[in-house]
């Protein structure tokens, strides 16, 4: 039976990246729960202390502060989308993966998706 899955994914051509996309598509309207919401807001105080960090390259600085100016408010707001949230994180990872790639790891944790091995690896951006 594991077998058949892996060869239906394989065959579907379903990446990380698009699997990441369904499972935020799937959260969509529903309000991060406290500890969610803990999360995030600690992971926000750590995109400060790396702003401060990368004060020297102005391009990092503006980008930490795209993915995270408005996570605070719109978490709690009644329309949060975690996919809207989740493409800031993934426009960081790809545009900067020597730190995007480890908050977009942070957020796939706090909402609770898992990038299973039988995934396809995402191409290669160039």
């Amino acid at each position: 039976m594991v077998w058949l899955s892996l060869i239906r994914r394989l065959l579907r051509g379903v990446t990380v990246s698009e699997r990441r996309r369904r499972h935020a598509e799937c959260l969509d309207g529903r309000l991060p729960t406290p500890e969610q919401y803990r999360q995030l807001i600690d992971l926000t105080a750590d995109a400060f202390t790396a702003i401060r960090s990368f004060c020297d390259q102005p391009v990092v600085v503006f980008a930490l502060a795209d993915a995270f100016h408005n996570l605070p408010r719109m978490a709690v707001a009644p329309e949060y989308s975690w996919s809207w949230a989740l493409m800031y994180f993934e426009r960081l990872a790809r545009d900067h993966p020597e730190v995007g790639d480890w908050y977009l790891t942070a957020f796939d944790r706090i909402m609770g998706f898992d990038a299973e091995p039988v995934s396809l690896p995402d191409p290669p951006s160039h």
